[in-house]
This record gives structure tokens, C-alpha cells and sequence, in this order.
């Protein structure tokens, strides 16, 4: 296990301010649609820094973040619940990046918008600064809200790091395409899987075809997410489709993002692949019945207890 006094995780990627729309009823588009609206503190990269803070693994978090009343949410959140963004981009007379996402009557995202310009400022220039910061990380994860070109930089200067990739957005995916041979561990979903291997997802065989091509790329272990469909993770040997638990969706928002932390928490704890699965899809169950961006009950010892009752 990660030790507290001398090992840390470095993510690097995206803090939003989340606002969510809940339609009272089914939604019906280009008119006007009765609901509530949630403001949170989120973004992938922050979301994922919360998760392994609650987990109890020591994170320090890299990120642009605006001169504006959202920024002070963020300082205030991250300071909270113990994540160090001391290393992070405080940017001045510039906005802090919003995510807008309007939900369906299942609870689940009809339609996002984003508003993130300031993470443009995590830029080459500025991630070289922070070269010893990620060389000595346990393990660092990135998220493709950041630039094309700062990913690519920062596998090019430490190119034997650990390093975890969130594909965030179908869109977005396509800015890892040059460092999947550099990555341990690949997250995306469906829709992102898509768009960055080319290939149509529809069954198992097209899941284990999609595999197969991010193995030949590089990757060493990838987990594919399909939403209320389960997982389906492979590292070239062992491969497997998991369903989820049938649980409320409340906010399907920041599911991804707590997935990720947990197949992290698996891995440093010395697991196997299924068992980093199992971590993830129990952290990713906790979120979707909550109306945060992160769930406040995610702790390690509940994660334990629900993956051993399985």
C-alpha cells in the first residue's frame, strides 16, 4: 500500500464547477423543461484526486484554476478534503472552467457543454516546470482535458512513469492517440473507445477486438466502461465483462471519475486486474446513488466491505 510519508499520486487534468439540470419529467427539447438544478465542485481530474483522497492515498493535483468566486469553491473543496494543489496553476483575470450538463429522466447526461479554456493554460511551458513533481510520483493520471501537446510532453520527459490515462469525451480521446504506448492503464468508455480505436463496439467480440488494438498500441491494461451495461477490462491475458449491480441513478455525473480511483486504489494495493475492477465499479455504485460529483461516503473501509461481500 501507497505510504503516506514519502509516495504520493499526481493528477493532472481538469476542476470545474459542475452544474447539473434535473428534468422533472422526460425531457423535451427546444422548449423550455421544469427541474431543479445542482452547483458542485468537479472536473475529471479533480473528481478523480477527491476519490483517492477519501480512499486515503496522499494526491497532489495539477490544474488551472481561475480568478473568480467558482475558483474559491474549488480552493476551498480541494483544501477540504485533503488534496494538495499547491503545484497548480492559479490563473489571473481569466475564468475557471464550468461544466454544464443537463440529465435525462433516468438521471443519466443528455447533453454536456463545457466551458474550459483556462485548462488551455496547462500548457508545455508551464507542465516542464513541474518535471520532479511527476517524476516522483507513485503513479501520475492524466485526463485529455489538458492539451494534446502537454500530454505528449509530459510522457516524453518521463517516459517510465506509471501512468493512467481518463478519456473524458469521444472528441477529446482523440488528443491520446500519440501516448498509448506510454500507458499502464487505460480508462474510456464506449463512446470514447470508439472514437480513438476506430472500431464499433456492439457485443463481446467487439470489446475484445477493441482490446486488442489498444494492446497492440501499447496499452497494458485497458478497462472499457458501458455505462448501465457494466465493464469489460482485458491486460492481454485475462479479459472479462462484469454487470453492475442494479443501483438508483441518482447523478450518473463523476462515475467514470470514481471508477478510475478505484481500479488506482486496487493497483496499489498489490491486486489483481478483476479485483481493480471490482474497486472501481464499487466506488462508481456509491456515486450514482448520490447528487455529488464525488460521493461523501466513499471511504476505504466501506469500498473494502463492499467488494468482499460481492
Amino acid at each position: 500500500m501507497l505510504q503516506s510519508n514519502n509516495k504520493y499520486i499526481c493528477v493532472i487534468g481538469a476542476a470545474n464547477i459542475d452544474m447539473v439540470g434535473f428534468p422533472k419529467h422526460k425531457l423535451i427539447f427546444k422548449d423550455s423543461n421544469d427541474g431543479t438544478l445542482k452547483i458542485s465542485v468537479g472536473g475529471v481530474g479533480r473528481n478523480i484526486a477527491e476519490n483517492l483522497a477519501r480512499l486515503g492515498l496522499p494526491t497532489k493535483l495539477i490544474t488551472a484554476i481561475g480568478d473568480d468566486i467558482y475558483g474559491n469553491k474549488i480552493v476551498d473543496s480541494c483544501n477540504k478534503t485533503g488534496i494538495d494543489i499547491s503545484s497548480s496553476l492559479f490563473v489571473k483575470e481569466q475564468p475557471s472552467s464550468i461544466h454544464l450538463a443537463i440529465m435525462d429522466h433516468k438521471n443519466d447526461m443528455a447533453l454536456g457543454f463545457s466551458a474550459m479554456d483556462v485548462c488551455k493554460k496547462l500548457d508545455t511551458k508551464f507542465i516542464a516546470e513541474k518535471k520532479e513533481l511527476i517524476k516522483n510520483a507513485h503513479a501520475v493520471i492524466l485526463e485529455t482535458n489538458i492539451p494534446k501537446n502537454t500530454l505528449s510532453k509530459i510522457v516524453e520527459d518521463q517516459p517510465d512513469q506509471t501512468y493512467l490515462l481518463d478519456t473524458v469525451s469521444g472528441k477529446k480521446s482523440l488528443r491520446a492517440k500519440n501516448i498509448l504506448s506510454n500507458l499502464f492503464i487505460l480508462k474510456t468508455n464506449k463512446i470514447e473507445s470508439e472514437k480513438l480505436s476506430g472500431i464499433k463496439i456492439s457485443d463481446l467480440k467487439s470489446l475484445e477486438k477493441s482490446a486488442f488494438y489498444f494492446h497492440k498500441k501499447g496499452v497494458k491494461n485497458i478497462f472499457i466502461t458501458l455505462g448501465e451495461d457494466g465493464i469489460y477490462y482485458s491486460n492481454g491475458i485475462e479479459s472479462k465483462f462484469i454487470s453492475p449491480k442494479n443501483t438508483k441513478a441518482i447523478n450518473t455525473i463523476g462515475a467514470g471519475d470514481a471508477f478510475t480511483a478505484g481500479v488506482i486504489f486496487g493497483y496499489l494495493n498489490s491486486m489483481d486486474i478483476n479485483q481493480w475492477a471490482k474497486f472501481g465499479m464499487a466506488c462508481a455504485e456509491l456515486t450514482i446513488a448520490s447528487e455529488e460529483s464525488v460521493s461523501p461516503e466513499i471511504n476505504r473501509d466501506l469500498i473494502l466491505e463492499m467488494v468482499n461481500d460481492d
